[in-house]
């Protein structure tokens, strides 16, 4: 992008928009690229090899895709100041993609919203305020990624939420389902923040389930929901015991002063006799 053209929109009336190793948008001033495409069925595209392409780089500008239908980063790399991702139906980051921004990254899907394969969503720098914000109609999932921000929010409206030996980093990491039977699902995952964990299922049903060892590591760890539970054999490692809270109505999960056969919270190799509190008295989702 010229230093001296304000901004610079690409876009498309009916068709899908690809961009792959062949093509490069650049920028060294602040200005926004932007691409757009306006049909129902009209995707953005962007191919790479596990984050050795840069498709995009603009370190000082804003960077904007609103697809019409999907957005697919599948190895590809975009680096901006601020990146914000649109899709009317799915976003699909996967095969290695990395998405790295210096203040914002957001993105917004429809239905479903899904980071897999080794990719990297980062939005950290030394300084300032750093935030991540990731919003799905329907499901949202991490499998074998990373994500960081210095503030995180994640949010699925009608699905559930699974982080699958995945990784999340931060200072203030806030996820949650919404809908009535809403399931928040971690899988050999861990969450590391240093002010703040708060993982919510917020719907009348909502569960929050530990399927398989993960750990939680932050100063305050916010656990909520109907039913909140571990399963058989299974550790959560919590680095700061007197830092985790759990609110809920249904606890399963194993306590020494309560034993069942249900997994646990442990600190090295102790079981934490983690007392819930009911769902209803959780803190509000954004309070401090």
């Amino acid at each position: 992008v010229p230093s001296n053209l304000d901004n610079l929109l690409l876009a498309s009336n009916t068709g899908s928009i690809e961009v792959d190793s062949s093509f490069r948008l650049q920028s060294e001033g602040t200005q926004t690229i932007l691409l757009q495409s306006f049909g129902s069925e009209a995707d953005i595209l962007f191919y790479g090899y596990f984050g050795n392409d840069v498709l995009v780089d603009a370190p000082q500008g804003k960077f904007q895709a609103n697809a019409g239908r999907d957005i697919k980063v599948m190895g590809a790399n975009i680096q901006a100041d601020s990146i914000t991702l649109n899709g009317k139906r799915d976003v699909i980051i996967e095969q290695g993609a990395e998405v790295r921004a210096t203040s914002r990254i957001e993105i917004n899907a429809a239905r479903e919203l899904k980071v897999e394969s080794s990719s990297e969503l980062l939005a950290l720098t030394e300084g300032g305020l750093q935030e991540m914000v990731l919003k799905s109609g329907g499901n949202f999932s991490v499998i074998d990624s990373f994500l960081a921000a210095e503030q995180m929010l994640i949010e699925s409206q009608t699905g559930d939420l699974a982080f699958t030996r995945s990784g999340l980093g931060g200072d203030v990491i806030r996820a949650r389902a919404l809908s009535p039977n809403g399931q928040l699902i971690i899988d050999g995952s861990t969450f590391s923040a240093d002010s703040l964990i708060r993982l919510y299922a917020e719907g009348s049903n909502g569960q929050i389930r530990f399927i398989s060892n993960s750990s939680l590591h932050s100063d305050r760890v916010d656990l909520a929901a109907k039913t909140v539970s571990i399963n058989p054999g299974v550790d959560v490692e919590v680095a700061n015991p007197n830092g985790l809270r759990v609110y809920t109505d249904t606890a399963n999960y194993n306590r020494p002063s309560s034993p069942n056969s249900n997994g646990r919270f442990t600190n090295g190799n102790t079981t934490l006799d983690v007392v819930p509190q009911t769902f209803g008295n959780r803190p509000g989702f954004n309070s401090p």
